[in-house]
């Protein structure tokens, strides 16, 4: 059987992810809520969301994990945006 062809992974510091912070800043304005609403059930400060929406900030697994319950969506909606980098 032929060996499937993998592909070389980008270089994590060229790769733009602003589309992450945009999806998680349309997840937080359809559930109707502010940037303190969301840190309130995060317990992710207000400012460090922020920062994740304007892509200064990359969020960790574990921030993403708080942040898809805090959105009460599956942590797959969030980083969809991110699916083209496959």
């Amino acid at each position: 059987m032929p060996s499937k062809k993998v592909s070389p992974v980008p270089d994590l510091d060229t790769i733009d992810i602003s589309a992450l912070g945009i999806g998680i800043q349309k997840q937080r304005v359809d559930a109707g809520l502010t940037l303190e609403g969301l840190a309130e059930r995060t317990g992710i400060p207000r400012n460090t969301i922020h920062r994740y929406e304007n892509g200064k900030l990359n969020p960790t697994a574990k921030a993403l994990l708080r942040l898809a319950i805090g959105l009460q969506v599956n942590i797959s909606e969030l980083v969809k945006p991110l699916n083209h980098l496959r």
